[in-house]
């Protein structure tokens, strides 16, 4: 009898091996072609708030509603074209006729438009569709904002999967019509599956035309309309002005750490004292950055960055001043380079203050986390990692859809710098030279270890889940107590001049014992 042979695996992402070598990188192939990268969530998903709000009433009604809407703003336009539906579209109503829509057209605004969803864009006033929303119906509805707010939230949850069933129709919607538009440049068959859908259709017609909508709309937008040229300013109105509606939603913290109940001398025990309260000070100060901090929506990345490795320096001290089993060299030693290498590394992000760096420093992370994936894809594929993750898991982290083949992989240095050029540019030259470098040990506080770790994201739908400093337990990375809180010192003081952090009103008293005034030999020799 023959043996069976194994089925080979199919390749979830390009294997490492047909990415192209540029320096120290691995440029994906996809990269390689003339494509745009949008962001669905972020850039693209205001766009569909209208379409979506039609939703509720069923794919049929839906769709009558959206084209005969559309239709008569049609017969505005200036040229021979059509509008698409999304949300910039309505701009392109010339401002002669505007008020010739709403005067000749009031009823049908009213019931396909402004019902569904004027009381909701009546809170982003910057929307391109605000006029629309006129005074006249304003002032015959009444706005909830906080149930406004909450149907938003609603329908972000569905609209933020992005290639489910439901987003694939909402998606399609306006390509549908722009290619019906143009449909005379269509094969036969093609033309039929347009016309019918989405009915009448069998689920791979369907899935066919959902994927060439989604491909059609990047070119759409980069071409078509000014969306992209101008930055996408209804995205960045609505992300923003989210921010300005609700606040945060933060998890809940653990408890704070106590000491280890152990027999030590009195002077001892008064040092652990106090390196506990200075971990409530550590604690209630990282509560103040998140409170008075303002962070950017649309573009969260660099505040990101700096509120991870801040985080993650504030973890390392808190976890190291309220558990001095934890000061022994051995363990202090390997955790103390943890610290002084995100300390040097937010210290030249602040003081080089180039925005390009921190999205150098995140992809470098996202580029390591695929070098794992492929690993396990191409070499080990029945493996998994230390973590549990899987081939599957992996590739969710990296993104949906063809966002992972987006992702290169860089072998080098994310900065262009070598750890000791940094700290000689960031001031800490001497924390290098006596502390890192000595030091075994090769921990770094990459993307992937912020994200895991000193991070966690924003409960509230209506902020798009960026990161927030994470003060739940996660895995520990510590360092010793004296130099741990000097560099605290050092690192805040920075972030207080670069990055408009507020000042601690109650600083650290750690340090005050090992001053020439205190005993300087205190230690766990004490005990």
């Amino acid at each position: 009898m023959s043996k069976k042979r194994k089925k080979k695996k199919r390749n979830v992402i390009t294997p490492f091996s047909k990415h192209k070598k540029v320096g120290s990188k691995r440029i994906a192939p996809i990269k390689q072609l003339p494509t745009k990268e949008f962001n669905w969530a972020r850039d693209l998903l205001p766009e569909y708030l209208w379409i979506n709000s039609l939703s509720d009433r069923g794919k049929s009604e839906s769709s009558i509603i959206f084209n005969e809407f559309l239709d008569m703003l049609d017969n505005y336009l200036d040229d021979d074209t059509c509008l698409s539906g999304i949300i910039s579209d309505f701009s392109k109503i010339s401002n002669e006729k505007k008020e010739l829509v709403l005067h000749e057209n009031y009823n049908l605004v009213c019931s396909h438009f402004l019902n569904p969803i004027g009381r909701l864009l009546s809170l982003f006033p910057q929307t391109p569709a605000n006029w629309l929303v006129s005074e006249k119906w304003l002032n015959s509805v009444e706005v909830d904002k906080h149930y406004e707010l909450e149907k938003l939230e609603n329908s972000l949850l569905k609209l933020y999967p992005g290639n489910d069933e439901h987003c694939g129709f909402i998606r399609t919607l306006p390509m549908k019509r722009l290619l019906i538009h143009n449909i005379d440049g269509l094969p036969p068959e093609l033309k039929q599956i347009l016309t019918d859908y989405p009915f009448n259709r069998s689920d791979k017609d369907k899935a066919l035309i959902e994927s060439i909508s989604r491909m059609r709309v990047n070119i759409y937008v980069d071409h078509d309309t000014d969306i992209s040229k101008n930055s996408f300013n209804w995205s960045q109105h609505f992300w923003r002005r989210n921010y300005e509606l609700s606040g945060c939603r933060f998890t809940q913290n653990n408890e704070a750490l106590v000491s280890s109940e152990v027999d030590k001398t009195l002077k001892f025990n008064e040092v652990c004292k106090m390196a506990q309260q200075d971990v409530e000070r550590i604690s209630l100060y990282l509560d103040a950055v998140m409170s008075e901090l303002k962070i950017d929506i649309y573009e969260p990345s660099k505040d990101e960055v700096i509120l991870g490795l801040f985080s993650r320096i504030s973890r390392l001290c808190t976890v190291l001043l309220g558990n001095p089993e934890l000061w022994a060299a051995d363990m202090a030693g390997i955790l103390l380079r943890c610290l002084v290498d995100s300390c040097i590394c937010l210290s030249y992000l602040l003081i080089m203050n180039d925005d390009k760096l921190y999205d150098d420093f995140i992809q470098y992370g996202k580029g390591k986390e695929k070098l794992l994936l492929l690993n396990l894809q191409d070499n080990y594929p029945e493996g998994g990692t230390l973590h549990g993750e899987q081939i599957e898991s992996l590739t969710s982290e990296l993104g949906s859809g063809i966002m992972p083949e987006m992702v290169d992989i860089d072998f080098g240095k994310w900065s262009g710098k070598n750890i000791r050029q940094m700290a000689e540019k960031s001031g800490l030259l001497k924390e290098y030279s006596l502390i890192f470098d000595p030091l075994s040990g090769d921990i770094h506080g990459n993307w992937v270890s912020l994200k895991r770790i000193n991070l966690t994201y924003c409960r509230n739908p209506l902020h798009r889940f960026h990161r927030l400093p994470q003060k739940l337990e996660p895995q520990l990375y510590l360092e010793p107590l004296i130099i741990s809180g000097q560099l605290y010192n050092k690192i805040k003081e920075l972030c207080e001049i670069k990055h408009s952090f507020p000042e601690m009103k109650d600083p650290l008293k750690i340090n005050n014992l090992f001053s020439k005034d205190a005993s300087p030999d205190i230690s766990l020799s004490e005990s």
